[in-house]
């Protein structure tokens, strides 16, 4: 049996992400610039999020050798490459490729703290009205929400591919469901 480890680094794009599942493959950019294939059942990640994970080295043998992640704890970007990717990765509605070089040039490293805090700063970039910022403000504001009721789950040794379910099955009342007594 392989050893447990531990790696970080950026999610730099995604091979195959099944919703369903919550199954992924991913390129992983270490922070020595070089990348490793990663594989696991992890909920709620997007291109250009840091990650840390545990888990395993295997060989596929058709892939070679591959990262297993048993666990993964995500958390938002702070450069300006990482929020570009995240941005892009289509998490927030009404942010493309296009819109989120737009802002992150525009708001740098401060970009997320606008969206969150000053969404009415969006319309300092050409382009965005009042609709695209409430679209992308409520938007955020979802993601959020359901990237805490994820955490929730998982922090009570509910598997991601059931969280998954229980997400979809109860939406936001996910974590009045599941702290109920059985």
């Amino acid at each position: 049996m392989s050893q447990q480890e531990e790696l970080s680094g950026t999610i730099e794009r995604f091979i195959f992400q099944s919703i369903d599942t919550a199954f992924a493959v991913f390129i992983l950019a270490l922070p020595n610039k070089k990348t490793i294939t990663v594989t696991g059942t992890i909920v709620n990640i997007h291109e250009g999020q840091q990650v840390s994970l545990q888990g395993i080295w295997i060989r596929h043998p058709k892939f070679g050798r591959q990262f297993e992640a048993q666990h993964c704890t995500a958390s938002i970007p702070t450069n300006i490459i990482g929020l570009k990717k995240y941005l892009a990765s289509g998490l927030i509605k009404g942010i493309g490729p296009a819109y989120a070089t737009k802002l992150v040039n525009h708001f740098g490293t401060n970009v997320l703290d606008v969206i969150e805090h000053s969404p009415e700063r969006l319309s300092e970039v050409p382009g965005i009205g009042i609709k695209r910022i409430t679209t992308i403000a409520n938007a955020w504001q979802g993601q959020k929400e359901i990237a805490s009721i994820m955490v929730f789950l998982q922090e009570r040794d509910i598997s991601p591919v059931f969280a998954t379910k229980i997400f979809k099955q109860y939406g936001k009342e996910s974590i009045a469901v599941a702290g109920k007594p059985l």
